[in-house]
């Protein structure tokens, strides 16, 4: 069974525009990396800004009366707080400070 001059020649012709498609779009990226496509772009994650009131629970312990809730801040600064009852937080909950009180 011999290939048909003209499918042959079509395929080829296929398999050579995708190869040079396939660089220009790589080196487009290479080049411009700031240059995303719009699906990229819709599925980036958001940039955040750092969050003041933001912490993580370090440590709670139960003290005889209180307990203490020792949160690191997002700055790196340690906070304590107490409470009369036992907190809903554990270690390593994310946290945020609104008017002295803990929410999550």
């Amino acid at each position: 069974m011999a290939i048909n001059p003209l499918a042959a020649g079509a395929a080829a012709s296929i398999i050579v525009l995708s190869v040079v498609s396939v660089v220009t779009v790589h080196d487009s990226k290479v080049r411009h990396p700031e240059r995303l496509s719009v699906a990229m772009a819709a599925t980036a994650k958001p940039i955040q800004k750092p969050c003041a009131d933001c912490g993580v629970v370090v440590e709670v312990k139960h003290m005889t009366r209180r307990y203490e809730i020792l949160v690191r801040m997002s700055d790196g600064n340690l906070r304590i707080l107490t409470s009369g009852t036992q907190p809903i937080w554990k270690a390593g909950d994310r946290v945020r400070l609104q008017n002295g009180k803990l929410i999550g």
